[in-house]
């Protein structure tokens, strides 16, 4: 039997489709578009496809090259751009209060997407690019010319405070120092490195530690993970003593006044958000599931993280989930979903901001 609707282009030997089976394709399309946009079992309505990308969050800019590491001191966002040899390569500022964009420094290294500011001024890593070999992905890594730098917030120039054996991973700062870590495989380059915070001489604090991933500081002591554990130690690096043991039990590190915040691993490749208590204890497990590649923050009261849904967006990308949970646990909430974060975040003030592929968002109380 021949089609029941016929183009009349068809009836004269012309090779288009049936309208029917035209529709069926169609039709099949869509279908099969909505069924693959289930998030947490509530699916997206085809009138609301944009907002699978963090619909509950203010975009405050867009059109970034490649956004990474970010803060916040509650009036700016302050992002770094690039990551690779060709790359924007800046350090970005961003008012949450309209989302106009400052370039505060640009150009003398590739960014590795570690940034950390106390107000007044903003601490970023970079690799020099002068003698960098390029990774197949484009991106310039090299184990040599690293740096710690720093350009005041309100703009300035920029400043290199010290030279790192090795790529700057991690940052922390107290009242005094910067603390920034390198991330290396050779024990010899993976090493905490403090200088004064406006410039002066840098001393290697602790060394011989491959594979750092955390670090973090208050007024008495320093800690840092290590495929080993936990460590904490004096702030000038003597006295380093496991706290958490056990071969990754610990990656990524936050503080506040009592507690230590930080990943680790369950069973093999699922990854739970713990708390520890300074004074001692054992770790409580506030959520699980979380996405380790991913970083983490803490606002007065929560802990907010990235998961993955496990669904997909247009059947191709991954979705993923903005999460909160209170500091003393319970309930994890849904802050926000959408595709390919960077898993870079800060929170000041109750106000989050957090980037992705080419943006920056905030999200208000």
């Amino acid at each position: 039997m021949g089609p029941l609707f016929r183009d009349p282009a068809t009836q004269s030997g012309s090779s288009r489709l049936p309208i029917v089976r035209v529709l069926t394709v169609v039709a099949h399309f869509v279908a099969t578009l909505i069924g693959a946009m289930a998030v947490q079992g509530q699916t997206l309505r085809p009138e609301t496809l944009s907002e699978a990308r963090w619909p509950r969050s203010i975009r405050l800019a867009t059109g970034l090259d490649h956004p990474q590491g970010v803060v916040s001191d509650g009036q700016y966002a302050y992002v770094v751009t690039g990551g690779f040899e060709r790359g924007d390569n800046a350090v970005k500022r961003i008012a949450l209060a309209g989302g106009n964009v400052e370039t505060l420094a640009a150009g003398g290294a590739v960014t590795t997407g570690v940034i950390a500011s106390d107000g007044v001024w903003v601490y970023w890593g970079g690799i020099g690019t002068g003698n960098a070999t390029t990774t197949t992905s484009g991106t310039a890594m090299p184990d040599l010319a690293t740096s710690l730098r720093a350009v005041p917030s309100r703009g300035g120039n920029p400043l290199v405070l010290a030279s790192l054996a090795a790529r700057p991973a991690a940052i922390a700062l107290d009242e005094t120092f910067a603390y920034v870590m390198t991330s290396s495989r050779k024990p010899e380059t993976g090493q905490i490195v403090r200088v004064p915070k406006r410039g002066g001489t840098a001393t290697v604090v602790l060394s011989g530690y491959a594979g750092l991933s955390g670090i973090a500081v208050d007024s008495t002591s320093l800690y840092f993970t290590t495929p080993e554990g936990l460590y904490r130690a004096n702030k000038d690096g003597a006295s380093p003593a496991l706290i958490v043991a056990g071969p990754r039990k610990a990656i990524h590190l936050a503080a506040d006044r009592d507690h230590l915040y930080f990943y680790g691993e369950q069973t093999a490749g699922k990854w739970a958000l713990f708390k520890l208590a300074k004074a001692g204890g054992q770790p409580l497990r506030l959520a699980n599931d979380v996405q380790s590649n991913m970083e983490f923050a803490l606002s007065e009261s929560a802990v907010y993280f990235f998961q993955e849904t496990r669904s997909t967006y247009a059947g191709q990308i991954t979705v993923y989930a903005l999460r909160r949970v209170a500091k003393t646990g319970g309930t994890v909430e849904t802050v926000d979903v959408g595709e390919i974060p960077s898993g870079k975040l800060s929170v000041r003030d109750d106000r989050l901001v957090f980037t992705d592929l080419n943006s920056v968002y905030l999200v208000a109380p």
